[in-house]
């Protein structure tokens, strides 16, 4: 898709031209948890192993101080009570990069959230865009955003695109089903959910202002 690479390190290289193409910006901890995962693994900031402070490797899994220098692992997910550091508990999912040899995984209403599930660009130090996760879904880049633009509230374009249907999904089934009512001839296979792969192709118009999405 030739999206311009974003950076989760500050505000200007968190911001890209189109006015979806954007992400959360972190202090350096934050920052620090997302660029120790290495690019392109598929990996979760709580597999960090590097002592951010000396350098010593491996620290064992699941541990919130370094073994060798005694400071905290700043770059996995922790937090501070009583000044004391523990890690954040957390799902096998979360803070995790994408896995870029995978499907991509549900894009939620959680998509600015480093936390949330598999919500990590797979290369870049950053969250998924509201524009990638838009193009994930398959909403069609003509659909006017600029009510919530205007007012300043883009965590609500996150939060209608996720956890929703993707609209090609839509135009499929709602294919389908006209021509079920048109009394058209539909193979079995279409009915049982057999992989498109496996059925002849059908020719099949796409909705207007649809984009690939990578």
């Amino acid at each position: 898709m030739s999206y311009e690479p974003l950076d989760a390190t500050s505000k200007s290289a968190s911001r890209g031209t189109h006015a979806l193409h954007r992400v959360p910006f972190y202090d350096d901890d934050r920052y620090l948890q997302i660029s120790d995962i290495p690019a392109g693994s598929g990996h979760s900031a709580y597999q960090n192993d590097r002592c951010p402070d000396c350098g010593f490797e491996p620290v064992a899994r699941g541990a919130a101080y370094c073994s060798a220098c005694g400071a905290v692992m700043r770059n996995r997910p922790y937090r501070l009570e009583d000044g004391q550091a523990r890690l954040i508990r957390g799902f096998h999912s979360s803070y995790r990069r994408i896995n870029p040899d995978r499907p991509a995984p549900t894009v939620t209403t959680n998509t600015s959230h480093l936390g949330s599930d598999f919500k990590i660009h797979p290369t870049q130090n950053r969250v998924m865009s509201t524009l990638e996760c838009a193009d994930l879904q398959t909403v069609p880049r003509s659909f006017d955003w600029s009510g919530a633009l205007d007012n300043r509230r883009h965590y609500l374009i996150r939060n209608v695109i996720g956890e929703a249907f993707p609209t090609y999904f839509t135009y499929l089934h709602g294919n389908l089903l006209a021509r079920l009512l048109n009394g058209d001839e539909v193979a079995d296979s279409e009915l049982s959910g057999t992989p498109r792969a496996a059925v002849a192709p059908r020719a099949t118009s796409r909705p207007p202002g649809l984009v690939e999405a990578a």
